[in-house]
């Protein structure tokens, strides 16, 4: 695991939405978590979401009316 302190000037968002499958074969819930973990360092606004049972793509019809509100919330955050 790369040492978070390293990935800290690499974090320039004002803010992020870090969203993680438990079940992903592509993105690793630990590079999500590393992300997030540098962003919250730079205090960064920032959300950690992680959906159970989900693979790389949504199978639970709740899960992606979830990850839909977040980022019309985040959209509306950067039209302030």
């Amino acid at each position: 695991m790369t040492n978070t302190l390293r990935l800290r000037p690499l974090v320039l968002l004002p803010l992020a939405l870090f969203v993680s499958a438990s079940i992903s074969g592509q993105a690793r819930h630990p590079m999500t978590l590393q992300g997030y973990l540098a962003s919250r360092l730079r205090r960064v606004e920032t959300q950690l979401v992680r959906y159970p049972r989900e693979g790389h793509g949504f199978r639970e019809a709740r899960h992606p009316v979830d990850a839909l509100e977040r980022t019309i919330a985040l959209r509306g955050w950067f039209l302030k």
